[in-house]
């Protein structure tokens, strides 16, 4: 049994980047198991240290969901990037979309 198999997991979509990598170790430090899916665009590897890593677009719905079926997350974080005025709000949406049809099809 690995040490991460009695930790309730949360989902953190740019999970690579400065605040992502932040919310992952504080989860970390609560007991709480995060996943990183992170596009690797804007973040870097070297900062998931805190739990898995997923590489994978938020805009990539079957990536998505695939990630989400094998962690089955308790919860999603879910992270807009916005750079030079252009926003990626069409993958959050795909995000929240992905995890919302995984989160209620359990009740």
């Amino acid at each position: 049994m690995d040490r991460y198999s009695k930790m309730k997991t949360i989902l953190v979509t740019g999970g690579a980047g400065y605040i992502g990598s932040h919310v992952c170790k504080e989860l970390a430090a609560r007991g709480y198991r995060p996943i990183t899916y992170d596009s690797l665009v804007n973040g870097h590897r070297e900062a998931v240290r805190w739990g898995p890593f997923e590489h994978g677009d938020v805009r990539d719905r079957r990536r998505l969901d695939e990630v989400i079926s094998r962690y089955r997350p308790e919860a999603a974080i879910i992270y807009e990037l916005r750079l030079l005025g252009q926003s990626v709000a069409g993958g959050s949406i795909t995000a929240i979309t992905s995890a919302a049809a995984s989160l209620c099809s359990r009740r």
